[in-house]
């Protein structure tokens, strides 16, 4: 169920977290199929051959350094891994970019704040959302 209504998601579980799987039969969720990550990431790949590209570019894979030029698509079964990682450096690059962004923001309000009062407390730079949240969802594990 999506909100009180009938829908479909998308469930991603640790091992240690298949206990879930009963809680959601319960509550009658009755048709749920688990998928294959490495199958999905491959169709992924396939899907998005220009993120597989880049993903193999960026993580330095040796056997086709210098040969993967323009829009060459890799071949065999770690096309899911390229581009996973290419994702992973896409939010990463995100993440960075907006807490660049609120630090900037940080500053320039700060700034302001000392033009018109000249006591502004010395407060450390704001991080952004997405790096707070980054933070607390790695210090979770």
């Amino acid at each position: 169920l999506r909100a009180g209504a009938a829908g479909h998601s998308l469930l991603f579980l640790l091992p240690s977290e298949k206990g879930y799987l009963d809680v959601l039969q319960t509550k009658g969720v009755s048709k749920i199929e688990p998928l294959s990550l490495s199958s999905t990431l491959n169709q992924a790949a396939t899907l998005c051959p220009d993120w597989t590209n880049a993903g193999l570019k960026h993580g330095g894979n040796k056997e086709m350094n210098g040969r993967s030029k323009g829009n060459d698509f890799a071949r065999g079964s770690r096309n899911g891994e390229y581009f996973a990682s290419e994702v992973q450096r896409r939010l990463e690059d995100c993440i960075v970019q907006e807490n660049i962004a609120a630090q900037q923001k940080w500053k320039e309000e700060r700034k302001a704040n000392k033009k018109r009062r000249k006591d502004a407390p010395n407060s450390k730079a704001k991080e952004g959302e997405l790096m707070e949240l980054a933070r607390d969802a790695f210090m979770s594990f």
